[in-house]
């Protein structure tokens, strides 16, 4: 074997050719890889969020049941105190405060149509002016609820019913 036979050894990376053969193994396993990550990032996020938003609805859902069903307990009690009022029974306000209603009333007060106000618990509260509709409910039987805002940016809930 004769030195004029053998080749001269060429790194195929120093070759123009073995480049491009690099950069196109490597563009042909990366970009896929790629797009499947982002495309998994998008399904799992997409999955995620509407997760979150199921879960977010359900305690809305509960919550929202909570609320009324304590709306319902309240009124019920309203509506004790009222018959005991028709009855003549009046209730004093350690009787009031003994009964549970303490924890569910900041205040109660009887209020005439024309009269002052007879306070039973708590403090005295200016009551706003109603509508026609809610004055209607009211002389209907029914109880009406009112929402305001104090200055301080909290809510605060007035449950009115009258007494025939």
């Amino acid at each position: 074997m004769g030195s004029g036979g053998s080749r001269p050894r060429v790194s195929l990376l120093r070759s123009r050719f073995g480049r491009r053969l690099l950069i196109l193994f490597v563009a042909a396993t990366i970009l896929p890889l790629g797009a499947a990550a982002l495309l998994s990032l998008h399904n799992v996020t997409a999955q995620l969020t509407d997760q979150s938003g199921s879960r977010l609805r359900q305690l809305n859902r509960s919550f929202g049941l909570a609320v009324y069903e304590r709306l319902l307990f309240v009124e019920a009690d309203l509506k004790r105190l009222a018959a005991l009022e028709e009855a003549g029974t009046k209730p004093l306000p350690p009787a009031v405060a003994d009964s549970g209603l303490a924890r569910r009333f900041h205040s109660i007060s009887l209020q005439e149509a024309s009269g002052p106000t007879a306070l039973l618990l708590g403090t005295a509260v200016n009551p706003p002016g109603l509508d026609p509709e809610a004055l209607r409910r009211l002389g209907a039987g029914g109880t009406v609820l009112v929402t305001e805002t104090a200055a301080s940016g909290a809510a605060r809930l007035l449950l009115f019913r009258a007494l025939s």
